[in-house]
């Protein structure tokens, strides 16, 4: 603007200052002075810097020596700007086992404004992840879509915040985001014993709900030593959040012992005693017939002979049971894995835990 002095005689000036409803929106500078001689002009410059969007307005006042004190000029502007959209403003996640990933929920970003939407990050907090399906600029009237993710790493209560930083008033927009992390604890009073072969073992084990978590948690045991077996009771247990339930985990070994083995040379049935009291029955009548066929003398040597055979029999193990000696559960320190699984078709994961065991044998 130009400010002219008409007169003959020099012009005196007070002060040149903004005024109105916005006038943090405009600045002014101007070399005019505190007098402006006759015939004279001076410029008065104004800047529009819009802090919001839509009409703003101001006033130029010029307090002189002049008659028609003050003069004033009116100052008008627009501001445009983009404006970002966030819909939901929140989100709540499902419980989610600790350590697993469950299903996205959504974010829409729309910009609303009058121009251009630049977007400098999206990122969300600790416990949290995101799937950014929004590129570095949104035209006015567009949207894009933002997926978050629950990822807890602790059992209980969990709270975080989507932040999108860009170029709209009010930046960085963010997105409150909480979830409940679900998990079960394992613990036992007796986690070590020692037992001789033969004897068995049992421990408990306790299984506490954290989060809220009421799933059916299935078990299993393994590293039991040879010749011993491992039971969980029961093999399953539904936890309904927020009370602890008990199981019995028990080992039975297996003692050393004298056991026969299988019958070997003769046709089945004939075992044990009975094979032998059919053996000797058997020389017993071809002796018989040999004394009843023979000379005394040829019937003395073939009784002889048939009892040599059955001597012979005896002695190489075909005429009975042979003992021999069973080994049982190995003596020596064996660690106990008790696994314990929960699955959720809802959100297709799987939460596992194991317990271990010391178990000694002497």
């Amino acid at each position: 603007m130009t400010l002219q002095n008409a007169g003959n005689q020099a012009l005196s000036i007070t002060s040149i200052s903004l005024t109105g409803a916005n006038t943090s929106d405009f600045s002014l500078s101007q070399n005019c002075g505190s007098s402006l001689a006759a015939n004279a002009s001076c410029q008065i410059n104004v800047t529009f810097t819009p802090t919001a969007r839509g009409t703003r307005t101001a006033t130029v006042s010029l307090v002189d020596k002049a008659a028609d004190s003050p003069q004033t000029i009116s100052l008008s502007g627009t501001g445009i700007a983009p404006v970002a959209n966030l819909s939901p403003s929140s989100l709540t996640f499902p419980g989610q086992f600790v350590g697993t990933t469950g299903l996205p929920e959504n974010v829409t970003l729309t910009n609303n404004g009058d121009v251009a939407l630049s977007i400098s990050s999206i990122r969300a907090s600790a416990q949290f992840g995101t799937s950014n399906g929004c590129t570095t600029s949104l035209a006015v009237g567009v949207g894009c879509t933002i997926s978050v993710f629950f990822d807890p790493s602790a059992a209980g209560s969990q709270t975080g915040t989507l932040t999108i930083t860009d170029n709209a008033p009010g930046s960085p927009q963010t997105v409150q985001l909480s979830g409940t992390g679900m998990d079960f604890a394992m613990s036992s009073s007796t986690s070590s014993q020692t037992v001789a072969a033969g004897q068995a073992a049992t421990y408990s084990l306790t299984l506490a709900p954290q989060g809220g978590l009421n799933q059916t948690v299935n078990l299993t045991c393994s590293g039991a030593p040879s010749l011993s077996t491992c039971t969980v009771t029961p093999s399953s247990v539904a936890l309904n959040g927020t009370a602890s339930a008990a199981v019995s985990v028990k080992v039975t070994t297996t003692a050393g012992s004298l056991a026969p083995p299988w019958e070997r040379v003769l046709p089945p049935g004939l075992t044990g005693l009975g094979r032998m009291f059919w053996l000797y029955a058997f020389l017993g009548l071809a002796s018989l017939a040999a004394l009843a066929g023979a000379g005394k003398r040829r019937a003395t040597y073939l009784l002889g002979a048939c009892l040599l055979v059955a001597m012979l029999w005896s002695a190489c193990g075909g005429g009975g049971n042979q003992i021999i000696h069973t080994p049982g559960t190995p003596a020596g320190t064996y660690t106990l894995d008790v696994g314990a699984t929960v699955t959720s078709a809802a959100t297709s994961s799987t939460l596992t835990h194991d317990f271990k065991f010391t178990l000694t044998v002497n």
